[in-house]
């Protein structure tokens, strides 16, 4: 009876491992599935950072087009009103010349 009692005592312990390993391995198995979804949502935070980036940097350099761009267009407008001007005395001088012309 003694040995019959230890060899289900035994019998229990051994259950009782089985269960532990299997519950371990479970929780190895949720804690390897947790890293492996905090990997993912790192990775989706890495990706849209960078996309963030991106779009920055593309902002920067419109913001900095659209500069260069009204530059020209000031510079160009400041070049329009300098011939103008200069047209506008030429013609003067071009009608001063006619008058002494027509004065002699």
């Amino acid at each position: 009876a003694g040995s019959d009692a230890l060899g289900r005592a035994g019998a229990i312990a051994m259950a009782s491992l089985d269960d532990a390993d299997d519950s371990a391995a479970e929780h190895g198995a949720c804690d390897q599935d947790l890293k492996l979804r905090l990997e993912a949502m790192q990775a989706r935070a890495n990706r849209a950072e960078a996309r963030a980036a991106e779009a920055e940097g593309r902002a920067e350099a419109s913001d900095a087009a659209r500069a260069a761009a009204q530059n020209l267009a000031d510079r160009a407008a400041a070049t329009q009103r300098g011939m103008a001007l200069r047209l506008a005395q030429a013609e003067d001088e071009l009608h001063a010349a006619r008058d002494e012309a027509h004065a002699a």
